[in-house]
Formats: C-alpha cells, structure tokens, sequence
C-alpha cells in the first residue's frame, strides 16, 4: 500500500507569494543572513497519518546547507520554528565568512545540511516518522529582481514504512538494514531539471541502516520509517538485529519487482519469527581494506562516505575480540566465519570493532585500512590480527597523525607483496619495520610519499628484496639529509627507480648497493630529478657499484644542488645518457672520476641526446649552470675529450640557448691540473 506525503494549499499560496515573476522594490542592503524553506510537503519528524497522506513539517533545530550558481558557497542556516511546513532560517556560524553572493540569479539548498551531495547510509530512528528526509530546495530571480531568498524544496525519495511483528519474546530492534538491486545511500545526480527533481539515484551499490535505540516489538506491528530512492528495485532484502544480537532477513521473491516513487510511503508488513545468533567460527575475516574504511566513515560521518575522503572525527580505534558486542554495520567479508560489527561513540569520539570470534583476519587486499583517518592517535588490539593471507597494504597507513607507526612483530608478512604508498604523507618521524619480512615484495613505489617529518626509518639488519620490481618515487618529498639503504640486499630484479628520489629538498647523500642491472630506458628517469633545493652538495659516492646500469636518463633532470660528486661512478655499460644533467640551474662542479663516460665497454658510442640540456632550454630559460655562470668538470683526460665531443654541453659554453654563454673548464680529479680540450667550432 503506499501513501503519500502531504501538498499543502498552504505551501502553495507561500510559493505565490515568493513568485520571481513579481517584481520587488529595490533593497539597498540583501539581506543574506535569513532565508525561507518551504516544501511540497513537509519533513523530518511529526510525521501523522491523515487518512491516506502524511503530514510532516519542519522541526526545531534543522538546518539547511545552501550554495549559489553551483559555485562550491556551503552557507549554512538553522531555524527555531517548529511544525511549520514554510520556516525561516537563520544563518549559522559554522559558514565560516561566506554567505550568498546577493548579485547572482540561481541558488540551491540540501536537506540535511550534509557538506556534499549525499544520501546517508546511517539514519536515525524516530518514531512515528522520518529523522532526515533528504531534500533539494531551489530559488531563482530575475536580474533585476532584489534578493529575497525563498528556498522551493522538493523530496528527493520515497519512504519505506516497515510493519514489524515477531511471536519470539524479548525482541528490542537495535537496526534494521536494507539492501537491493540498486544503491540506497551515498553520492547522488538528478535526473531531471532544476526545478523538479523527478528522480534520484545513488551512484553506488551501498545499503541504508536505520540506527534504533532498542525497540520493542511483539505480535502487534510497530511502525519503522526508511527514507529510500526513487527507483524500479528487482531485489530488495530486510535485516535486523535485536539487542541479543539475533537477526534475520527477509527478502523480496525473485522476479518481482519494488517501484519505489517519489514523495510517497510504501508499506510493507514483515514478520521476523525466526531471529537467531549468527554461527561464530574461529576467526572473523575483514572485507577487504577499502569497504572497511569507507564503512566505518559512513557511520562516523554523513558527509565522509569514501575511503578516500578524510575522517577528521575518529580519535581512538579499539578492536575486540570474543566479544558480545553487536550492531547493524558488519565489516565481514562474505567468507568470514564469524560477523565483524562496529559502533560509534560520539560522545568519547571512538569506533570499537568487535568480533564474537578469537581471531581477526585481514583480508588478502588490506589497502587502505587506516587511511585518512586524520584525527585517529589511539589504535587498540591489532597485534595478534592473523596476516598470513595479506598481499597488499597499499596506503595502509596514509595521512596517519601518528607520530611513530610500528609495523607488529607478530604479524606474518610471508605473502605481502605490495607497499605501494604504504606511509603516504603520514606525520610520522619515526616508522619501524624492523620486524617486516620483504621477500615476498614486489613494489616499494612510493613508499614514504612526501612523509614530511620523518627522520628515522628503522629497517631489519637485511632487507631481502629478491623480487621487488619498484622502488619509484620511494622517498618523494621526504626530509632526508642522508639514505643509507646498505640494508638493502638481492635487488637484482630492480626494474624501475624513476624518481625515486626526486623532491627531496634537503637530500646531500645516499648510501647504497643497489643494483641497477635490469633497470633500462626511461626507468630512472627524475632518479635524483628536481628539488635538493636547500643543499649545495649531494654526495653519491657510497651509491655503491653501478659498473653494470646501462642508462642514465634523465637521472639528475633540474636536481638543483651546486656539486654533484659521482666520482666513484662506472659508467662502462651505460649506453643512454640523454638529459643526465639537463637544467641543473645551480651546478657549479661536476666530479665524474675516471670511469664516468664514453668507453668501448659500451657497445659503441653511447647515446648522448640532450645530456645536459635540450631544444627546452630555448624556452625555458632554464640552463644547466645559469646561476653561477660557470661548470667545472672534474675526470680525466681522456673522458674530458669525450664530453667536449657533446653538442649540449658545447651550447651551454657557447650561450646558444639564452645567449649567455657558460665557462665550461675540465680538471683533472686526480692532480685537480686544468684539462685542454678542443671544443667543436
């Protein structure tokens, strides 16, 4: 049966009067501090039956989030007025400095005053009608009307009144969830114009939960009001749990189908006679990191509803096993042995997740887990989760506030084979992975990506990385004045190291013995590329031996240090070495040793394309030695020959690229003797 909200001829009349059409004396000051909201028929609670329609109307304390010419304004209104359908709200603080822009034509306004547009995947139990019925309100004037803002809202769903009955005894409903063919909750577009908003659709496949305070149900039906999208449903289930933490779920029979309409309540008679305690097994295994996350979120927060949106609510985090502790929201993955539930303490700011079983598990893709969670400084019982089956944490911990991360030495990282922005800008300044096992580790890329404050990384005596692939952009962003990665063994399968580290302001040394073997063509490309902004020297010298990398592309492309000291550098193998140094705008001296250049070990003369600079410099302006007008070179005679030969390095000296030629001038490293070369004419 379905009935339908309230049209009110009093609304009606209040819309005329709001009409843009009429024209209005001119207003010197808009007044963008109130404005009027008034709806088709009115929601929130107070929501009595009348025969076959439901009046609802505005409550005291509502608020509505406004915005102007779709700009991204969030002005924020409340009212005091109560079981009015047209009220008037004030504007609210919480706007920060901004108001309406009084001198545009179109405005909008959402009900609940959620920060985007959203349909929440948490409401709140009222009895006799709906908490927060969502809602969009929309004005409109002409130019050369004044601004009087009068908000025409319009529902955006339908409702579901569910008529629950039981025969079992002692039955408190604690939440009720549904589920079906389409999404009930989140993000949202319209289908339709401005003005009416015929039809909503959620753009994601997540259910809706009625959040309960215990209420008793028995063998006459009590009354559960849903608000639900518009939309032709072809699966519809019902869940819920009481407070014993029995449940059941009824659900719609195959083939048929739920049309659920706009600003209309449909009534559904459920009998849940058949409530039991879900089976507990040994081990209770999460769904993977990414549902979890955006799960918990949506609970904390109407308006955070994606892993990859920021939780800045949630202090404190607690896991708990062999607990009696139930809730609506499961974060169990479909093969779990047991339920995962989670709750939410506003008052203390803390999620428990709690399981009846022994033992967490972390799924196979536990990415994301603890990401963006911003105000998160307290995290509880994660050391005895079972990660034997874990193969990646990608952004695991990203933007964690912790101040030290400690990955447990209990956990099994037999299997683990993707760190893939694992510490993403986290505020750590102490991370330890003394007790990570990286044999499985197929990509560090990105690792500690722009983790500003860290200075100390605990790694194990020895890092086995038998089977990483990456390490690009490891320590992008990071503050490290000195690397030392000698812990770092079996990196023969190296197969890119681009960026690795790249905008590393303060970098002056890195101390390794990577190998380099496998790494070819533009896979180290921006190595030490850009940033080293704050030094003068970066000392590579402890790099360790590279006699087998066969490129050098890119690799130290617009790093700004003054001295470059590669003096222990073999380069016989390398047969690309185009932009090696191109737009190093501060490099002053340049230590290549002996070893580093054009020998015969490479396979015939390597490929020097715009070593140290290219047709970008014509326009850029930005050449290698610009600044201190002057590049001393520091090798030996017979490699001084050789980077003579090299046309870029020959149109810096000249000025060909800005007209403003650079001294170029070769010394001998051993006996620190000028070097004569004959430069090309």
């Amino acid at each position: 049966m379905r009935k339908f909200f309230a049209f009110s001829l009093m609304a009606a009349l209040v819309l005329a009067s709001c009409s843009p059409n009429e024209k209005y004396a001119p207003t010197p000051q808009p007044d963008t501090k109130t404005v009027r909201a008034t709806i088709e028929s009115a929601t929130r609670t107070y929501l009595v039956e009348d025969t076959d329609i439901y009046h609802v109307y505005w409550k005291s304390g509502d608020k509505i989030r406004c915005t102007d010419d779709n700009n991204g304004t969030m002005v924020f209104y409340g009212t005091t007025d109560n079981g009015v359908k047209s009220a008037t709200f004030t504007w609210l603080e919480e706007s920060g400095d901004q108001v309406l822009d009084p001198t545009l034509t179109e405005f909008w306004a959402y009900y609940p005053a959620v920060k985007k547009r959203a349909l929440p995947a948490v409401q709140q139990y009222e009895a006799g009608g709906i908490a927060a019925a969502p809602m969009r309100g929309y004005y409109k004037r002409e130019a050369e009307d004044p601004f009087t803002a009068a908000f025409d809202f319009k529902h955006l769903c339908g409702a579901i009144k569910l008529n629950l009955t039981t025969t079992q005894s002692d039955v408190k409903i604690v939440s009720i969830v549904l589920r079906a063919s389409n999404g009930l909750s989140g993000t949202y577009g319209n289908t339709a114009s401005k003005t009416y908003y015929e039809q909503v659709v959620s753009n994601t496949d997540s259910p809706v939960t009625l959040d309960c305070p215990e209420v008793a149900i028995g063998t006459e039906p009590v009354p559960f009001f849903i608000s639900v999208p518009p939309f032709t449903y072809t699966a519809f289930s019902v869940t819920v749990y009481d407070s014993e933490g029995r449940t059941q779920t009824r659900s719609m029979k195959a083939n048929e189908e739920l049309v659920i309409e706009r600003a209309q309540v449909y009534e559904l008679d459920l009998a849940f006679n058949d409530l039991q305690k879900p089976a507990v097994g040994a081990t209770a295994t999460f769904m993977k990191g990414s549902d979890m996350n955006a799960a918990i979120k949506a609970l904390v927060n109407p308006d955070v509803s994606a892993y990859t949106e920021d939780d800045s609510t949630v202090t404190r985090m607690v896991f708990v096993t062999n607990s009696n502790v139930v809730s609506a929201t499961n974060l169990a993955d479909p093969s779990s042995e047991s339920p995962i539930y989670v709750l939410y303490d506003e008052a203390t700011t803390t999620v428990t997740v709690a399981t009846p079983a022994p033992k967490f598990v972390l799924n196979t893709n536990s990415a994301y887990f603890f990401h963006r969670f911003k105000a998160l400084t307290q995290i509880e019982g994660i050391e005895d989760f079972d990660t034997s089956n874990v193969e990646s944490m990608a952004y695991f911990w990203g933007f964690s506030p912790l101040k030290t991360i400690k990955m447990p030495a209990s956990w099994d990282y037999s299997k683990l084979m993707n760190y893939r922005y694992m510490f993403d800008q986290v505020a750590a300044e102490t991370i330890d992975l003394s007790d990570v096992d990286f044999s499985a580790d197929t990509t560090l890329a990105f690792m500690f990506y722009y983790a500003e404050d860290l200075n100390e990384i605990i790694w194990p005596a020895e890092v086995n990385l038998e089977n990483c692939e990456s390490m690009q952009s490891m320590f992008r962003g990071t503050n490290f004045a000195l690397v030392d990665l000698t812990c770092f063994k079996n990196t023969s399968g190296l197969l890119c190291t681009k960026g690795m580290f790249a905008y590393c302001p303060n970098l002056m040394k890195v101390v390794a013995d990577l190998d380099l073997s496998a790494v070819t063509g533009k896979l180290c490309e921006d190595m030490f590329g850009y940033g080293c902004d704050n030094v003068t020297k970066l000392d590579l010298t402890e790099f360790g031996d590279i006699s087998t990398t066969t490129t050098c592309y890119s690799m130290f492309y617009r790093n700004q240090v003054a001295e470059l000291d590669l003096s222990t550098w073999d380069t016989n193998e390398v047969n690309q070495f185009g932009y090696t140094f191109m737009q190093m705008l501060n490099l002053r001296s340049l230590y290549l040793g002996p070893d580093f250049g054009f020998t015969e070990a490479s396979g015939g003369k390597p490929s020097n394309t715009c070593m140290f600079a290219g047709s970008a410099d014509k326009t850029s302006n930005r050449q290698t030695a610009s600044v201190p007008g002057s590049l001393s070179i520091y090798t030996v005679a017979e490699q001084a020959e050789w980077l003579s030969t090299i046309g870029t390095l020959n149109y810096i000296r000249t000025g060909y690229y800005n007209k403003t030629p650079i001294t170029v001038t070769f010394y001998d490293c051993n006996t620190q003797a000028e070097i004569s070369v004959t430069w090309p004419s």
